[in-house]
């Protein structure tokens, strides 16, 4: 399977967030956003596969499915020994939630403070930082 199928089934659901968020009467993000206990619990779960050495993607189905997209670990390979939240950010006006995270690399070692956005509903999408820029257009 290539790399670009694993981002594939998000874009659809990105777009429609984007979409109607625009839309909207409050034109807000409001109803996308996860609650913080929702959000940073899809970004364990996301984190902790990656730890364990599944693929990027869709990475848990129950109770709320959750889809990563890190362009670090789908495509260049990267292996991750452990990592720690270090907190939630406040989004720049509105928009997803955010979270400063410090990733332990295996491969190549070392260590690096990165964020990630989540947003959604079901599923939960977690995107690194310059991912969901690339993504949104920013």
């Amino acid at each position: 399977m290539s790399d670009r199928r694993i981002f594939r089934p998000a874009w659809p659901a990105v777009l429609a967030v984007l979409a109607l968020a625009g839309c909207s009467k409050d034109r807000g993000w409001d109803k996308f956003v996860p609650p913080g206990a929702d959000a940073r619990k899809a970004l364990e779960t996301g984190l902790t596969a990656w730890k364990d050495g599944k693929p990027a993607g869709r990475v848990a189905a129950s109770p709320v499915a959750v889809e990563v997209h890190d362009s670090k670990w789908a495509h260049e390979g990267e292996k991750l020994a452990g990592f720690e939240i270090l907190e939630e950010q406040p989004a720049e006006g509105k928009g997803p939630r955010w979270f400063k995270v410090k990733l332990k690399m295996q491969e190549p070692a070392g260590e690096q403070v990165v964020r990630y956005a989540v947003l959604g509903k079901d599923p939960l999408l977690v995107y690194r930082e310059e991912d969901f820029q690339r993504l949104s257009g920013m």
